[in-house]
């Protein structure tokens, strides 16, 4: 009897043991699906990281910081154009940890199903449970979207949410330093990750949380101003102390952003909408139809994405927005179980604001479908504006479901045991009443479904027409077969747990199973990789190429690709575009691209060309020379003065304008004309943080630079002596010059960034030693363990 005592308690040991460890499933799960990733080293070769790659390439090449970019739109701030912006200070580190892309991927995706699991811990939620709320979580197809699309800065700040989230409720809950010091440093890594919209609606979220919270309190009579204004403090406290540790870059990022095509007016609206943010259209431009809701039960429904092949499954995708690569799909089988749970036992309050802050970021991801809750965010919320894609919003939403999902799965366990009745019963009403709605959809849908978005059958043939509706049909059915037979085998194991067919183990462990397979199945959709070779072969140079890298070593001069204006790819080789691919440019270069812009392309005027010092230009893939090209410093002697930007561009675009004979100068009130005479202007360096020049003038004159202007940062020396630099021909540099021999040099004075550096560096540490303090007695136990 002592030896079966001894089993069965080392049985029972074994058991509680596998409990505090089922976690382990959510970094074990996540390897399997990136093992090729992490193993095999192979890559998804998405648009966006096939961009950034010429800027890494460049980053590799700099021996110290570069505050500026040379090789796009003809140079922008790198810094505070999210360009180079390596602020977390354990980015080095990491850097050196993850020897490839897949292993980061692991991390993060890992980071966001723990920070999930231990939520729902705090939450008194089972293990089981919360390790499928992590599961849901880790697994939402919306992330393995982003990696498809080579979003990574919006994977790094989605694992960080619920570690955010988390912290904010220990921050509301009970006043204390280490609370604000942990939702500080929580805010401060989400921040790092450099996606500004994701931090924006994590926040909202916390605000919704607090408002939520103080309604509880007024209805239950127990609010009051002290225990209110410890929660609000708090939360500002914990924000402000974010604020000063990432105040590297963020300080050169809303610097940036005052001269953004984000946060700047144009000159070319009329309607006054980007004077402080985008244009009503482009900023709802990626808006979520309502009827497009459908997608969160039957993911294939309008085709799920535009996959990046190049067959005709590129088009699949024919739901209301212009394209879309990701899916936001959170799984059937979490919905289910989220409602069924509710369905056992009416939510309490925290479940209930669950519920309806899911409802209120579905309807603000409406866009300008459903404008009566997204507009007064729009027009009244400090930097909502600057935002673009609605819809990006529902990237809370699995966060929510998770919880959700894990509290119905907890129910239903623990009744199938105790109450196993009143389980199948709901379930049946839940399960049967969805798998009736799919039926009659899939027998019907397909029938009454044109397959096809408003006008898009006028741009294809007859045969591309039908090729694409059977494409779009055949991901239709697919779609309903998964909802079928996810919801249809569900509803099966639950009956077989209420019935006692099988063990209230196996109950649990398939409908986890389940979830991930359904997870699973969605997720693999995005995961296109390729072995890691297929992105140098991307920049395999030419002869054109070669060609422009030699005389490039010559004398600086920039390429216009007419061909392909928006691509990165010359960058890769060292050479300076007029164009690009970024989403945030200065906003008068956008300007200027705007009103050059003629059936979709941007085309320069020849004044214009040759201002930029636009050397080849490259068009039907011929390499053109442009004879009448400016040198990237030259002399003038005769000046317009402007006074506002509008007249400042409308100068520049008119046919009688002279780059090499005059300059068009804003906020200008000195000499207009200087007398005709011998110049010479040599470049004596020319690097991303400094030109030097030696200017040789008979007379004297304007010396103009064929460089961005860009307020913040720059200055100009000519022997040693600071001089103003005036913003020129709208997008270039200029400054005054005597006769006479002299050393011009313009730099960007960085001292305000080593200051805001070394303040950020010493409040992150800080924080981390405070942290460490304060937690030292645990710690000491951790350690003696």
């Amino acid at each position: 009897m002592k030896i079966l005592s001894q089993r069965s308690n080392m049985v029972q040991k074994m058991d509680n043991n596998m409990k505090n460890r089922i976690w382990i499933l959510i970094p074990l799960i996540i390897f399997v699906l990136f093992y090729k990733l992490i193993l095999l080293n192979e890559i998804p070769l998405a648009g966006d990281m096939v961009a950034h790659e010429p800027i890494k390439q460049w980053i590799s090449e700099q021996d110290e910081m570069p505050h500026w970019f040379p090789n796009l739109f003809s140079g922008m701030p790198s810094y505070g154009g999210y360009i180079y912006t390596p602020g977390d200070p354990t980015k080095a580190l990491l850097s050196k940890i993850f020897i490839n892309q897949g292993l980061r991927f692991w991390f993060y995706f890992t980071l966001a199903g723990l920070g999930v699991f231990s939520f729902l811990r705090r939450k008194k939620i089972n293990e089981w449970a919360s390790t499928l709320g992590g599961l849901i979580f880790s697994l939402t197809p919306y992330s393995f979207g982003l990696i498809n699309a080579g979003h990574n800065n919006k994977i790094l700040a989605f694992a960080w949410l619920p570690w955010v989230f988390m912290a904010s409720e220990k921050v509301i809950e009970k006043y204390s330093i280490k609370s604000i010091l942990t939702l500080g440093l929580f805010t401060a890594f989400q921040m790092w990750s450099n996606h500004p919209q994701v931090v924006y609606y994590t926040w909202m979220l916390i605000g919704f949380r607090l408002v939520w919270l103080q309604g509880e309190s007024i209805v239950d009579k127990s609010w009051n101003i002290i225990s209110f204004s410890k929660s609000f403090g708090g939360l500002i406290a914990s924000v402000i102390l974010a604020l000063t540790m990432v105040g590297d870059p963020y300080v050169s990022v809303f610097e940036f952003n005052k001269y953004s095509n984000r946060g700047s007016s144009s000159v070319l609206d009329q309607t006054n909408e980007t004077k402080s943010g985008m244009k009503w259209e482009k900023a709802t431009q990626w808006s979520f139809h309502p009827s497009e809701t459908i997608s969160f039960l039957y993911p294939y429904y309008y085709g799920l994405q535009n996959y990046p092949t190049r067959d005709i499954k590129s088009a699949s995708y024919w739901g209301y927005m212009p394209f879309t690569q990701s899916t936001h799909y959170f799984g059937i089988l979490v919905l289910l179980i989220a409602l069924l749970g509710a369905y056992i036992k009416k939510p309490n309050r925290f479940e209930w604001s669950m519920w309806i802050v899911s409802l209120l970021a579905i309807i603000i991801g409406f866009g300008n479908h459903f404008p009566i809750l997204f507009s007064p965010f729009f027009n009244w919320a400090p930097f909502f504006s600057k935002f673009r894609v609605p819809s990006m919003v529902y990237m809370t939403i699995p966060f929510m479901m998770s919880y959700l999902g894990a509290v119905g799965f907890n129910r239903i366990m623990n009744n199938i045991n105790d109450n196993p009745s009143r389980v199948l019963n709901k379930a049946y009403y839940i399960f049967g009443t969805f798998i009736g709605l799919s039926l009659l959809l899939f027998m019907g849908g397909e029938s009454l479904l044109s397959f096809f978005k408003e006008g898009e059958m006028g741009r294809y043939n007859a045969q591309i027409i039908n090729s694409i509706r059977e494409t779009r049909a055949a991901l239709f059915q697919k779609g309903f077969m998964v909802a079928l037979g996810i919801s249809g085998a569900s509803l099966a194991i639950i009956w077989a747990g209420c019935q006692k067919k099988i063990t209230h183990t196996i109950t649990g462990a398939a409908l986890v199973g389940l979830v991930v397979l359904d997870l699973g199945l969605i997720d693999s959709e995005f995961l296109h990789l390729k072995p890691s070779i297929e992105m140098s072969k991307q920049f395999q140079t030419n002869q054109g190429i070669e060609f422009l890298k030699n005389e490039y070593k010559s004398e600086p001069f920039r390429i216009y690709p007419k061909d392909d204006f928006s691509s990165n790819r010359y960058g890769y080789y060292g050479l300076e575009s007029v164009g690009g691919y970024r989403p945030l440019k200065l906003r008068h270069y956008q300007d200027l691209m705007d009103a050059s812009t003629r059936d979709g392309k941007v085309e320069f005027s020849p004044a214009v060309q040759n201002m930029l010092n636009i050397r080849y230009v490259i068009d039907k893939g011929r390499l053109l020379p442009n004879p009448n090209y400016l040198h990237r410093a030259w002399m003038v002697n005769s000046i317009i003065p402007v006074e506002d930007q509008e007249s400042s561009l409308m100068t520049v675009l008119q046919p009688t304008f002279s780059p090499e004979n005059q300059a068009v100068i804003l906020a200008y009130d000195g000499q207009l004309t200087f007398e005709e005479g011998m110049n010479e202007v040599l470049i004596e360096q020319i690097e991303e943080n400094k030109i030097i020049l030696n200017v040789n003038s008979e007379k004297g004159g304007l010396l103009v630079l064929s460089e961005i202007y860009y307020k913040p940062g720059w200055k100009a020396f000519v022997d040693d002596v600071e001089t103003a630099i005036y913003q020129t021909n709208h997008v270039l540099r200029s400054l005054v010059i005597s006769s006479g021999n002299h050393h011009v040099i313009m730099k960007y004075d960085d001292q305000k960034w080593k200051w805001i550096r070394l303040i950020s560096r010493i409040s992150f540490f800080g924080t981390l030693v405070g942290l460490l303090f304060l937690n030292r007695d645990s710690l000491l136990r951790i350690i003696k363990k």
